[in-house]
């Protein structure tokens, strides 16, 4: 990935591959002479899509913010649409979020 301040990954871990590519990318970024700050979060909580554990062991003594966590959030009438709904929802929401810096 190029240089930057921020990443965002969000609402894109639809499978365990993805996921683990994520992961990776967390591992590039966070082993950086100067890291950007970095917020994942995931709605869904697909199977397979935990990746913090494999991050957090090759992070060990590379960066300050290990153990990366998730950080479990509920979201109240949030209003949101998908690609398999018709017009605009609103509903509760617990996601989980990571975030660095």
């Amino acid at each position: 990935l190029p240089e930057c301040d921020i990443v965002v990954a969000a609402d894109v871990m639809y499978n365990e591959d993805i996921a683990m590519e994520i992961g990776d990318r967390c591992v590039e970024l966070l082993t950086r002479e100067n890291p950007p700050k970095l917020i994942i979060t995931d709605s869904q909580r697909f199977h397979g899509t935990d990746f913090l554990d494999g991050v957090n062991v090759r992070l060990e003594g590379k960066c300050e913010h290990v153990p990366l966590q998730w950080e479990h959030i509920n979201l109240e009438n949030f209003r949101g649409s998908g690609v398999m709904i018709d017009g605009d929802q609103t509903y509760d929401a617990t996601i989980r979020m990571v975030s660095v810096g």
